[in-house]
């Protein structure tokens, strides 16, 4: 199980570079609530949001993957 949701990666990304989640909305092509719903955990986006909402902070959506990837034997 993951430590950190996505929603709070998104989160966490989008505070440390000074961005609104109305910023993020606008160059994600969604709401400003949905934001919020998935920053609180209240909704999984799709791939394609989460991959948008990547690309709007400016991260790779694989510095998530790898955050929660199961260790290897």
């Amino acid at each position: 199980m993951p430590t950190l949701s996505f929603g709070e990666f998104i989160k966490q990304n989008r505070k440390s570079r000074h961005l609104t989640q109305s910023e993020i909305s606008v160059l994600a092509g969604t709401t400003e609530a949905h934001v919020s719903r998935v920053e609180n955990g209240q909704r999984e986006p799709t791939l394609g949001l989460a991959l948008r909402l990547c690309d709007a902070i400016g991260v790779d959506i694989n510095e998530y993957v790898e955050l929660i990837k199961e260790p290897t034997l």
